[in-house]
């Protein structure tokens, strides 16, 4: 009788550490939603601000911020946005870039 007891007592306790895993990873879940809206959000300012100064710099950093947001699982539209202005700030400043070049080679 008191070996089911025993049984019983550690099938219960079994059943609480079960319950306390998964509200740690239910947890877990949540917090990578939100580091994906942050990486999303980081590549849109990166990308914006690329937009008008140090556009290769930054359009580096937005695009690899994008792209880490993009590997999450939700909110893919936010990273998808960071990535389009980081990649058109980088031509941005590779069109500049060339063009310098290009008048220098003038003189």
């Amino acid at each position: 009788m008191t070996e089911k007891l025993n049984i019983s007592k550690e099938a219960l306790e079994q059943e609480k550490r079960l319950k306390q895993i998964s509200r740690k990873n239910k947890k877990n879940k949540n917090n990578n939603k939100d580091q994906s809206n942050i990486l999303g959000i980081l590549s849109i300012v990166f990308g914006v601000i690329g937009l008008f100064a140090f556009g290769f710099l930054f359009g580096i950093v937005g695009l690899i911020c994008g792209i880490k947001g993009l590997d999450r699982e939700q909110n893919t539209t936010v990273s998808t946005i960071g990535i389009i202005f980081s990649i058109i700030s980088l031509l941005k400043s590779l069109l500049i870039f060339f063009g310098l070049i290009s008048i220098a080679s003038i003189f």
